[in-house]
C-alpha cells in the first residue's frame, strides 16, 4: 500500500482577490539544464568543476600520416594514442584525427596525476561518435586491475580523464570500463559492437570508482547491458539507448551505485528482460524526466532500492510501466505510464514511500496491488506526434512542461527526452492553473486553502517561500520558516518587500499528528508592478498603496491610505529628517531619535544613525568577534572569514576538513589526496590499516601499489620523480640554495636561487657559493662580478689576472706590470 500524505495544498491566491487555482503535491523536480559550455559538471554545478586541460598542450595523433617516432606536434603527430598517451602530461589534450585505430588504449601512470584542474582529455576531431574508430578486436589486450574481462579502453585508477566524440567497439570485451578513477567524464561517444562473444557483454562498466559523468551519448545496442553502475555518485544523462536485451541500465548492488543520477535520457526498442532501467538494491539513486519507449518487461524497475526517486519519467509500451519491490523510503511521482500491459506494479509493502500523483492512459490496467493515489489521474497526455517521436504535450494536455529547454539527445534520440514529463498540475480534470496576475502590493498577503481526506484533521503550522524563480534557489529566496499556525495567509514581512517582477509561491502544511505535506506546485505566479512617479499623479511626494484595491494613489500623511492627494515629503517625527521613502535621510520617520546625526546605540536592535549597520554589524560598535577567536568585524587583528568557528582564523593550521581553515582563499592545500592514507581521494576517507592492510593510490584505497608506484608508509609514490622520496622512502631532495628535480630516482639540481652559483660543478652541494653577478669582470673594484671565484682577474677586457694589490700601488700601474710580465713570460715558452 502506498502511504497518502493526510494534506494537500489546492489553492493559492493574493490578498488582493485574485481567483484561487487548483494544484497538487509537487514531486520535487531538480531544476533542469540550460544549455552551457561544461554542463558536464552536472546540474548547477552539481560536481567539482573540471578545468578543461587549461595550461596544457595539444598532442595529434593520425593514422595515416602520423609516425609515432614524431614528437606529436600538430606537423608532426604520432600515429597511435598509445603513443600520444605516452608523451601525455596532466592538462594536456591528445586530438585524434578520423580514421580507425586497432589498439587498446590504457592511460599510462602520469606524475603528476591528471587532476580536476588538471584533467587529461582526450577528444576525437571531428568529436561525432563516428568518425574516429577505436577498435579493440583481434587484438590480445591488458586486463588491468580486478576486471573479469579487458576493455577496449580501460581507465583503471586513472583520475580526470575526459574521452570525447569517439566511436568505441570490442567484439571480445566491455567497450570500456571505469575502475578505480574518480572525475571521468564520457561523452558525444558511440558504443556499439561491444563483447558480441561473451556471457556477459557490457559498454560501459563503472565500478569502484567517484563522480563518473556519462552524457550526450549513443548506446547502439548488441551488448546485453548498456551502462553497468557499480560505483558511487555518477552522472548518467542526455544518452540515447536502443536495442539492450537485459538491462539498459544496471544500478548496484548496495553499496555500489549509491548516489546515481539518471536524468533526461532516450531510450527506444529495447527488450530488455530485466528492466530498462534496473535499481537493484541501491541507495539514494535519482531516475528522473526519462523518456522510456517501448520494450519487453519493466521500464523502469525498483527491486529492494531505499531512498530513491522515480520522478517525472514516461514509460510508453512495456509489459510493466514501474515496477517496485520492497522499497524503503522511496518516491514514485509524477509519471506519465501510457499503452503499457499494467502501468505501476507493486509487489510488496512500502514504508515510508510516496507513490502518487502519476498519470495513466490507456493501460490494460492501470495499477496491480496498489490503491490509486490520491492525486493520480487518468487522462490523454496529447502527445503532439507520437508516430514522429515527439511525444510533447500538445495542446489541452494535463501533463505541462514548464521547465526550461534542455540540451538535445543526440542524433537518434528524436524530440528532447523530457517533453513528455508531467512537470506540473494534477487534481480533478479539467485540470486548472492560477494564472499569473499583476498586483502593486509590494508586500502582498499569499493565501492558500488546507484541505484533508481525512475530514478530522487539522491545521497545525504552515510553511511559505517566495522566490524569483519557480525552483525556489535563487538568492532572493524568502521563506516563512514554519509559522505555527491555523491561517491561510501568510504576508511578506515589510522588510522583504517584494521588487518589481514575477514572484513564485509554494506553501506546504503540517496537521496535528506533526506529519506534513510535501511542498504546493510552483504554478501560482504574481507579476509585481513598480510604482509609479509622483509626478504622473499630478504631485513630487511620497506614493502609497491603496490596501483597498492594490493600486497606487498619491500619499497623504499616513503610510497607507485609500484615499489623498500629494504633499511635500513629511517629516513624521519633526527630528528635522524628512522620510526615507520619498527621497529624505530619516530611516524611520516615526522614531525621532532615529536620524543621520544620531549616536549608534549598540543594544537596542535599530540602526540609530541611519548608515545602514545596526548594533554590532556597525563600526562605531567596536570589534565584532563572535566566535571569540581574535579576529572579527572591526577588529585589531583583521577580518575572519568564518566568525562562526574559532579553529578558522588567519593564520590557522590548515587541516583537511573541506574547510579554508586559515584564511587564504584556498581548502585544504598541503594535503596529497593521490597518496594520503588518512585522506585518500577526498578528506576523510581513511584506508584500513590491518585486515586487510589498504595503500592509497592515485586517491583510491586499495590492497597494492600499481604503475610501478612504491608502498612509502602505505602512500604510492613514484620513487623516480618523487622529490620528497626520490629513488627510496624518505630521501628527500633538498640542495642549498638551488631548485631541485628527482629524474630517474636521482636528485638534480634545476637553477639557483638569486645571489647563489654552482661553482664547483657538484649537485651535491646545491649552489653553494654566494655571488650576484653584475656583469663583466671589472678590475680593482674587489668584486667577483661574473660570478667564476676569482675576484678582479681580468683587467680592462685584456685577459690580465690582477691578483691582489699591493698596499701603496696604483691598481692600474700594477695590472699593466702584471700584463707584461704574463706576455714575456709566454713569448719565451712559445718559442
Amino acid at each position: 500500500m502506498s502511504r497518502s500524505w493526510p494534506l494537500g495544498i489546492i489553492a493559492a491566491v493574493l490578498s488582493i482577490g485574485l481567483a484561487p487555482g487548483v494544484g497538487r503535491a509537487d514531486p520535487g523536480f531538480p531544476r533542469p539544464l540550460d544549455p552551457q559550455p561544461a554542463w558536464e559538471n552536472g546540474p548547477d554545478g552539481a560536481f567539482r568543476p573540471l578545468a578543461g586541460g587549461s595550461g596544457g598542450r595539444e598532442l595529434f595523433v593520425d593514422a595515416t600520416t602520423g609516425d609515432d617516432a614524431n614528437d606529436g606536434s600538430q606537423a608532426h603527430p604520432v600515429q597511435s594514442i598509445g603513443r600520444a598517451l605516452e608523451l601525455a602530461h596532466a592538462g594536456d589534450s591528445v586530438v585524434v584525427a578520423a580514421g580507425v585505430y586497432r589498439e587498446q588504449v590504457i592511460v599510462p601512470a602520469l606524475n603528476p596525476s591528471p587532476s580536476r584542474a588538471r584533467p587529461l582529455t582526450l577528444r576525437a576531431e571531428p568529436p561525432d561518435g563516428e568518425s574516429v574508430v577505436i577498435d579493440g578486436t583481434n587484438l590480445v589486450p591488458v586486463k588491468e586491475g580486478s576486471l573479469t574481462y579487458a576493455a577496449g579502453v580501460s581507465l583503471v585508477g586513472d583520475p580526470a580523464v575526459v574521452v570525447d566524440g569517439f566511436r568505441i567497439q570490442n567484439w571480445d570485451g566491455y567497450g570500456m570500463a571505469v575502475s578505480q578513477g574518480s572525475d571521468v567524464v564520457v561523452r558525444r561517444c558511440a558504443f556499439a559492437d561491444n563483447g558480441a562473444g561473451m556471457p556477459d557483454s557490457i559498454d560501459l562498466l563503472v565500478i569502484g570508482s567517484r563522480d563518473t559523468r556519462v552524457v550526450e551519448n549513443r548506446f547502439l545496442g548488441t551488448a546485453e547491458r548498456a551502462i553497468d553502475e557499480r560505483a558511487n555518485d555518477s552522472w548518467i544523462a542526455y544518452n540515447f539507448f536502443r536495442g539492450y536485451t537485459v538491462n539498459v541500465i544496471h544500478v548496484g548492488p548496495h553499496p555500489a551505485g549509491q548516489g546515481a543520477r539518471i536524468e533526461h535520457n532516450r531510450f527506444e526498442d529495447n527488450p530488455a528482460n530485466q528492466g530498462a532501467v534496473l535499481v537493484d538494491g541501491a541507495r539514494g539513486v535519482s531516475v528522473e524526466r526519462n523518456l522510456l519507449l517501448r520494450g519487453s518487461l519493466q521500464a523502469i524497475r525498483l527491486d529492494g532500492a531505499q531512498d530513491t526517486r522515480a520522478l517525472q519519467n514516461t514509460a510508453i509500451g512495456f509489459a510493466f510501466g514501474i515496477e517496485l519491490h520492497t522499497l524503503a523510503g522511496c518516491r514514485v511521482e509524477g509519471n506519465i505510464l501510457a499503452q503499457n500491459v499494467v502501468g505501476l506494479e507493486a509487489l510488496s509493502y512500502f514504508p515510508d514511500s510516496t507513490i502518487d500523483n502519476n498519470l495513466f492512459f490507456e493501460n490494460q490496467a492501470d495499477r496491480e496491488g496498489i490503491d490509486p493515489g490520491l492525486g493520480d489521474v487518468s487522462a490523454d497526455p496529447r502527445f503532439a506526434d507520437p508516430t514522429a517521436g515527439d511525444y510533447t504535450p500538445g495542446p489541452g494536455s494535463p501533463a505541462i512542461d514548464t521547465g526550461p529547454e534542455d540540451v538535445a539527445v543526440p542524433s537518434g534520440g528524436g524530440a528532447r527526452a523530457d517533453r513528455g514529463a508531467l512537470e506540473a498540475g494534477a487534481g480533478d480534470p479539467p485540470w486548472a492553473y492560477q494564472p499569473r496576475a499583476a498586483v502593486s502590493d509590494l508586500t502582498p498577503a499569499w493565501r492558500f486553502q488546507y484541505t484533508d481526506r481525512d475530514p478530522g484533521a487539522v491545521q497545525k503550522a504552515y510553511h511559505v517561500q517566495v522566490d524569483r524563480t519557480p525552483t525556489f534557489d535563487s538568492p532572493e529566496l524568502i521563506d516563512s520558516s514554519w509559522q505555527f499556525s491555523a491561517e491561510g495567509s501568510w504576508i511578506v514581512p515589510a522588510a522583504f518587500e517584494l521588487s518589481p517582477g514575477v514572484w513564485y509561491m509554494r506553501a506546504k502544511v503540517q496537521d496535528q499528528a506533526n506529519a506534513p505535506s510535501p511542498w504546493s506546485p510552483p504554478s501560482f505566479a504574481a507579476t509585481v508592478s513598480p510604482a509609479p512617479a509622483c509626478a504622473a499623479q499630478g504631485g513630487t511626494s511620497c506614493q502609497a498603496l491603496d490596501d483597498c484595491q492594490g493600486t497606487w494613489v498619491p500619499a497623504s500623511d499616513s503610510a497607507r491610505c485609500c484615499v489623498g492627494s500629494c504633499v511635500a515629503c513629511p517629516d513624521g517625527d519633526s527630528d528635522g529628517a524628512r522620510d526615507a521613502s520619498c527621497g529624505g535621510t530619516d530611516c524611520d520617520d516615526a522614531d525621532p531619535l532615529v536620524r543621520p546625526d544620531a549616536n549608534e546605540d549598540c543594544e537596542n536592535g535599530k540602526d540609530d544613525n541611519c548608515d545602514g549597520k545596526t548594533d554590532l554589524t556597525d563600526p562605531d560598535c567596536g570589534c565584532v568577534d563572535r566566535d571569540r577567536d581574535g579576529y572579527g568585524l572591526h577588529c585589531p587583528d583583521g577580518a575572519d572569514c568564518d566568525d562562526t568557528i574559532a579553529s578558522v582564523h588567519p593564520g590557522a593550521e590548515e587541516l583537511c576538513n573541506n574547510t579554508d581553515d586559515d584564511c587564504d582563499g584556498s581548502t585544504d592545500e598541503g594535503f596529497e589526496l593521490q597518496t594520503d592514507p588518512q585522506n585518500c581521494g577526498e578528506c576523510g576517507w581513511a584506508c584500513r590499516e590491518a585486515n586487510p592492510r589498504q595503500v592509497c593510490d592515485l586517491g583510491q584505497c586499495v590492497s597494492s601499489c600499481g604503475g610501478g608506484r612504491t608502498d612509502c608508509s602505505r602512500a604510492c609514490i613514484d620513487t623516480q620523480s618523487d622529490l620528497l622520496n626520490c629513488g627510496g622512502c624518505g630521501v628527500g631532495c633538498e640542495l642549498p640554495f638551488a631548485g631541485e628535480a628527482c629524474r630517474d630516482g636521482q636528485c638534480q639540481l634545476t637553477a639557483c636561487e638569486a645571489g647563489h652559483v654552482d661553482l664547483d660543478g657538484d649537485p651535491a652541494t646545491g649552489c653553494e657559493y654566494a655571488c650576484t653577478a653584475s656583469g663583466t669582470e671589472t678590475c680593482s673594484n674587489s668584486l667577483d662580478d661574473d660570478c667564476d671565484g676569482e675576484t678582479d682577474e681580468d683587467c680592462g677586457g685584456s685577459g690580465c689576472g690582477c691578483g691582489a694589490l699591493p698596499a701603496g700601488l696604483d691598481p692600474v700601474l700594477w695590472c699593466l706590470a702584471l700584463l707584461g710580465l704574463r706576455l714575456r713570460l709566454r713569448a719565451r715558452f712559445t718559442r
